[in-house]
Formats: C-alpha cells, sequence, structure tokens
C-alpha cells in the first residue's frame, strides 16, 4: 500500500500478495472471483477504511498531516502509544 500526502510518500506492505496475473493495477485489486480474491479485496478496502479513518482522528487531533504519522498510527507505533508505554512501565 502506497500512502502519499503533499507530494511525500510512504510504501507499506499490507502482508498479503497475489498472483501478477490476477492484479489489475488500475483498479487496485485482485480479479480472481474465487474466495481467496474476494478476501484479498474486503482486506484491501479494510486497510484502505482504517487509514481513511487515521486520517480523520488526526485532523481532529489536529496533527500535522503527512505520510508519516499514517503509517506510524497504522503499525501503532504512533506517540500517545509511546507515552501510554513509558507511564506503565516508567
Amino acid at each position: 500500500m502506497r500512502i502519499t500526502v503533499n507530494c511525500r510518500t510512504v510504501d507499506i506492505s499490507i502482508k498479503r500478495s497475489v498472483a501478477v496475473e490476477y492484479w489489475n493495477q488500475t483498479r487496485k485489486c485482485c480479479t480472481s472471483t474465487g474466495k481467496v480474491g474476494k478476501e484479498l479485496n474486503r482486506y484491501i478496502d479494510t486497510m484502505k477504511a482504517k487509514v481513511l479513518q487515521i486520517h480523520r482522528e488526526l485532523e481532529i487531533d489536529g496533527v500535522r498531516i503527512t505520510a508519516d504519522p499514517i503509517r506510524d498510527k497504522l503499525y501503532g507505533r504512533d506517540e500517545s502509544q509511546k507515552k501510554r508505554f513509558l507511564c506503565f512501565y516508567g
């Protein structure tokens, strides 16, 4: 998955793969109509929804939105997570 905000791009692994012949680059989805293809497309849709939700949360929190904080929050590496970890163990 690639996230681009203001010409800054980060690539994110969604830890899924598909054979090249089943990938539609234009539509950015799997063309296989089998169970695996449908499951992959649902997973991609879920990941897109998570990214959009994170974007909304960052807007609400007044955080400057770039690709890096979106990626960090998606991976659970945002600052609030770090602070909670330090408070719990520190």
